[in-house]
């Protein structure tokens, strides 16, 4: 599956998109935190992830396969 960055997440990041191999969303949560530090964990924790043009939450059990694209969205300041 493939992860897309944007904003904060794409400079913690240091990349626009990457792939992994996952099965679900907190799997990929996970993954992210661990591969990227706690800067990213608590970015995982308060984002929306965008699937199939749904919003989810890192802890929601969406399953997940190899040809999915999640973007992961940080939470936007303004009003």
């Amino acid at each position: 599956m493939l992860v897309r960055f944007y904003a904060v997440a794409r400079e913690i990041a240091g990349v626009d998109e990457l792939p992994l191999e996952v099965s679900n969303l907190p799997e990929l949560s996970g993954q992210l935190g661990a591969r990227f530090g706690e800067r990213m964990t608590r970015l995982v924790d308060a984002a929306s992830f965008l699937h199939n043009g749904a919003r989810y939450r890192a802890e929601d059990p969406l399953p997940l396969s190899g040809d999915d694209v999640v973007d992961l969205l940080p939470p936007f300041a303004g009003g």
